[in-house]
This record gives C-alpha cells, structure tokens and sequence, in this order.
C-alpha cells in the first residue's frame, strides 16, 4: 500500500514565489519519507485569492508556475497534487488540482461545486478523472465538493480506491501509511 502525505501550509494571498518555495521544501520533505502521493491544500500556488482583485493568482497550466512545480518534481517517483486559479480565457477561471509526477501532469481536476462567493468568481469543472499511482486507483475533490454525492460517485464508477479531499489551508501535516493504518501528524 502506498504512503500518503496530506500538507496543511500558510498559502499566503498572490505570494507565488514564497507558496512555490514553500511547496518545494514539503515536496523534498515527503521525497526522503519515501512517500508515494502528497496533497496540497486548494489553491496552494496561488493562496486562496479572489481572481478579481488578484489577477497576478491566475495562472496557465503551461505558465512559468505549473513549470517550476514540474521541474520540483522532475526525477521524482512520487505525485503531487498541487492547487491553482487556472485561467479560462474569456470565462472566469477554474480552482484547479493537478497531479504531477516525475515533471509531468499526470491529471487535471477542476472543483466541481462552487457556491457562494465563488459563484462571482470561478466556474465549475464538470470531469472526475480517474488516476492511477502504480497499484492505486484515486480520484480528486476539492472542499465544497465533499457534498456533492455527483463527484464521488464518479470517481466510485471509474474504479476509484481513494479520493483524494483538499481544501484552502491550514497547518497540519499528517502522514498516512496504509499498509499499517497509522497516520502521524509530522
């Protein structure tokens, strides 16, 4: 059974450099713990930010962000699932999650449930990509999307084993190893 690391850290509003470095140290951190998938926070490139006030948050899956998080991982056996404001051009742009191994995006989640204030600001993703990490069969949800029975029921169709939940920041890192059922906060 594979380990998971699930990272809670202080995404800070349109601070791209500082989350990026950030993302890299948790990134080399669960590198030598052997861990096999992490979870970022939503949104953790970008800080969750209002696309309207913080235009430099928005970002292209081919930009110069989503590259440097491909370089960090370029080499690496793990996948890491890191969340952006993912331009739409001439719509409001996506909270996106992207599985990234080995320098390659592996898979793309867009949220699905927006509600509430992000009504003014995002659209919602309509596709629940089934991903496979070796032997482990994982989709993706991000935060209001744990009620919405349409995302998990998708994923449960395509075979998933685990979906994967992340929500706007906070601060806890827990490692998860399956094969044992121990989760440690680190």
């Amino acid at each position: 059974m594979p380990k998971i690391a699930l990272v809670q850290m202080r995404c800070e509003k349109a601070a791209v450099a500082q989350n990026l470095a950030q993302i890299e140290t948790f990134l080399g951190e669960a590198e030598s713990r052997q861990i096999d998938i992490v979870a970022f926070p939503e949104m953790c490139v970008a800080g969750y930010a209002d696309p309207t006030r913080y235009s430099q948050a928005i970002m292209g899956l081919d930009g110069p962000e989503v590259r440097r998080v491909l370089a960090m991982t370029r080499g690496m056996v793990l996948t890491a699932l890191v969340g952006l404001i993912e331009t739409r051009l001439g719509h409001k742009p996506y909270i996106t999650q992207i599985a990234v191994r080995n320098g390659e995006i592996v898979g793309i989640y867009r949220k699905r449930t927006i509600k509430g204030e992000e009504l003014l600001w995002f659209s919602p993703g309509d596709v629940v990509p089934v991903l496979q990490h070796d032997a482990l069969t994982y989709s993706m949800a991000i935060c209001a999307d744990v009620g919405n029975e349409t995302v998990f029921r998708d994923g449960a169709q395509g075979g998933t084993q685990i979906i994967f939940e992340m929500a706007a920041p906070g601060v806890v890192y827990l490692e998860i190893d399956l094969t044992q059922g121990i989760a440690q906060t680190l």
